[in-house]
């Protein structure tokens, strides 16, 4: 089978755990010939580079994407014409790569179905994904979450008195949110002074993140990129608070680690956190919820503790195990070919 697989993103990050997941899956598909088509200057391009032949991976640049984009009956000069499937992350070039491909099955990291128009089988990540895109595409339609694998060996100790430190971890753009964990902090510091709020990333809106915890919040400990296992490792509690998000997979990471989360009602976090039954969830923007919850663990640490212990149990559930989504999307692939 002669699969293409192509992204566009460029971004660290959540996405590039999904990419990742996506390709050692499609590379261990014995008697598979992959080919990936990607940004030349994305760290993906390097992941492809050291496992596939240089033949195998072809550059995607600015006039590439716009010419998918706005020309497809062009497609992509020099790419092969005769893949069995395209993987296409990224809806505007689903029409483009049909030419390239007999079949094209669409991953859809948002709720935005409408934009893989032409796709055959169409992936989403979330029940609230998966039940829009039923209504707006003619593609057969799948459900498949990302997987996880575990590190953590064991939960950390729960931190039974003094202040807590609590995180949050991202990129500093819009739709992660970082004003709503500001003013959250702030609220939650009016009556703890004690507590410790720290953040971990960057991002295109570093200095606007900065000028609005300089208004709110100015006693955040700003950490830039930082190791995932050392930052969960300070933390008791982590804040995710999103305005949209497909999956959730720095949840995860705490989770796994023995960290306590709470998260917005955005439709990964909902799957993740099974509707608020394994921590809280808080309706997205409201920041007074969210501190009125950070309080309630700052304040009952019985509490804390039983959260602590459902996410790290959570984050080993078998809805995120590799074998159930290497079997779903060999599935997917089977029904052209594969």
């Amino acid at each position: 089978m002669k699969l293409l697989f192509f992204t566009s993103d460029r971004q660290p990050g959540g996405m590039r755990h999904a990419l990742d997941a996506y390709f050692e899956t499609l590379c261990d598909i014995a008697a598979a010939e992959v080919h990936v088509l990607c940004p030349q200057e994305s760290a993906f391009h390097r992941t492809a580079t050291a496992r596939l032949d240089r033949r195998q991976v072809h550059a995607c640049g600015l006039l590439t994407r716009l010419t998918l984009r706005h020309l497809p009956s062009i497609g992509r000069p020099g790419l092969p014409r005769d893949f069995d499937v395209a993987v296409v992350h990224n809806g505007f070039a689903a029409r483009a790569l049909a030419a390239h491909a007999a079949a094209v099955v669409g991953v859809c990291h948002n709720d935005k179905a409408a934009h893989f128009a032409g796709v055959d089988d169409l992936i989403c990540l979330s029940r609230t994904a998966h039940q829009a895109a039923l209504t707006r595409t003619t593609a057969t339609v799948h459900r498949l979450p990302h997987f996880y694998t575990p590190r953590a060996t064991a939960a950390k100790p729960v931190k039974r008195d003094g202040p807590l430190t609590v995180g949050w971890a991202g990129r500093f753009v819009d739709k992660k949110n970082l004003i709503c964990f500001l003013r959250a902090a702030a609220m939650v510091r009016q009556h703890h002074p004690a507590t410790r709020f720290v953040v971990a990333g960057d991002g295109a809106q570093r200095d606007q993140a900065h000028r609005q915890a300089a208004e709110y919040a100015p006693f955040v400990d700003f950490r830039g990129w930082v190791d995932i296992a050392d930052f969960a490792a300070e933390l008791d509690l982590f804040c995710l608070t999103s305005r949209d998000e497909p999956f959730g997979y720095v949840l995860l990471e705490m989770m796994d680690r023995g960290v306590a989360c709470l998260a917005s009602a955005c439709h990964g976090p909902r799957d993740i956190l099974e509707d608020g039954a394994v921590a809280p969830l808080h309706a997205v923007d409201d920041a007074a919820e969210l501190a009125a919850q950070i309080r309630a663990m700052i304040e009952d640490r019985a509490r804390l503790a039983r959260v602590q212990d459902a996410c790290f149990q959570r984050a080993r559930a078998p809805v995120f195990a590799r074998a159930r989504f290497d079997a779903g999307l060999r599935q997917i692939l089977a029904r052209h070919g594969g």
